[in-house]
């Protein structure tokens, strides 16, 4: 099955570690409280389900809530972390507010990156 998202050079570890390198799960945990995507914290690991999408994304998997399920089920059990089962992890998140916590980690992702390029460019001027 092809994907319809186009696939990039770079793996999902690949991602995942470049995004866990300028995120904290932290930061991860409060866009997706300030953007509403979790209705409920009971057990849900925002960073978790971003890690999970990113993955998702990156093969040739079909991009579903049943996909992400089941792979947050199972990266969760990988961190010996308990998980969510179907009711719970679909009720827990705001379909509708996904686009708008992805826009908003990309907003934020974007944020971080100018900084680093405005005070690479103020060292060099410095220079």
């Amino acid at each position: 099955m092809s994907s319809l998202y186009p696939r990039s050079d770079l793996s999902s570890n690949s991602l995942s570690s470049l995004l866990q390198s300028v995120l904290s799960d932290l930061e991860i945990y409060n866009l997706a409280y300030d953007t509403k995507l979790v209705v409920r914290s009971r057990l849900f690991d925002p960073a978790v389900f971003i890690y999970t999408v990113i993955g998702i994304l990156n093969r040739d998997k079909e991009f579903t809530l049943r996909n992400i399920h089941y792979e947050y089920t199972c990266n969760m059990l990988k961190k010996g972390k308990e998980s969510l089962s179907w009711e719970p992890f679909y009720d827990f998140l705001d379909k509708k507010q996904m686009p708008v916590f992805l826009k908003s980690l990309c907003d934020r992702l974007n944020e971080i990156s100018i900084k680093e390029v405005l005070s690479d460019t103020k060292e060099l001027v410095d220079a």
